[in-house]
C-alpha cells in the first residue's frame, strides 16, 4: 500500500485476489495492521488471527476466514516520512524469524528508494516539459511581436500591446493568437 500526497493509503499491488480483496477490506474499514504499521512507522505483527480481543477484530475475522493466520506489516519509511506499507500474510501462526524480518525490511527499504526515484523522475520530467511549453510559447509570442512591429512599422511594446488587446477583445489566449500571427491564419485587424 501506498500513501497518496494527501495522505489516503491506496492498494497498488497484491499477490492474488484474495489478498487484494483482504487489503482493501482494511482500507474501507480503516483498521488492520498495515494502516497501523503506516501511522506507527513501526513494524506491525499480528501472529495469530485467532487470538481473542485482538485491536483488529473485523480484520483478524476476515483474514481467517480467507485462510491466513498472521500478517506481518512493514512500513517503507524515507528517514520520518513513511510512504507505504508491505504487509506480508501467511497460513501459519507465528512471527517472521529474524532471517525473515531482515529481508523484508530489505525489501521495503529497496521498494521505498526505488518509488521515491520514480517520483523524483517524474516530477523532473514533468518540470522539464513544463519548461519547454513555456519557452515555446514565449518564442511563439516573439515571434509574432517582431511579424506586427514589421508589418506596422511600430516597437515591439506597441506590437505586445495590440496583440494583448485582440486577445482580450476576443476572449482568446495571448499564446493561441501568436500562434496564428506567426502561421498567417490570423487576419484580424490590428
Amino acid at each position: 500500500m501506498l500513501a497518496e500526497p494527501d495522505g489516503r493509503i491506496r492498494l497498488v499491488a497484491s499477490t492474488d485476489e484474495t489478498t487484494r480483496q483482504l487489503e482493501l477490506f482494511e482500507i474501507d474499514n480503516g483498521n488492520g495492521p498495515c494502516l497501523t504499521s503506516f501511522h506507527s512507522g513501526a513494524i506491525t505483527e499480528h501472529p495469530d488471527f485467532t487470538t481473542p480481543g485482538n485491536q483488529w477484530s473485523d480484520f483478524s475475522a476476515r483474514a481467517h476466514s480467507d485462510g491466513y493466520r498472521s500478517s506481518h506489516a512493514i512500513p517503507m519509511r524515507l528517514r520520518q516520512q513513511t510512504v507505504g506499507v508491505l504487509n506480508l500474510f501467511s497460513n501459519t501462526p507465528g512471527r517472521l524469524a529474524q532471517a525473515d524480518r531482515q529481508i523484508s525490511r530489505a525489501f521495503a527499504d529497496l521498494t521505498t528508494i526505488a518509488l521515491l526515484q520514480h517520483r523524483a523522475i517524474t516530477a523532473r520530467r514533468t518540470l522539464a516539459e513544463q519548461l519547454q511549453a513555456a519557452f515555446t510559447t514565449r518564442l511563439d509570442i516573439e515571434r509574432a511581436k517582431g511579424m506586427l512591429a514589421e508589418r506596422f512599422g511600430i516597437n515591439t511594446e506597441d506590437a505586445f500591446n495590440r496583440i494583448r488587446n485582440r486577445a482580450r477583445n476576443t476572449n482568446r489566449k495571448i499564446a493561441d493568437l501568436a500562434r496564428e500571427i506567426n502561421t498567417g491564419k490570423a487576419t484580424d485587424q490590428f
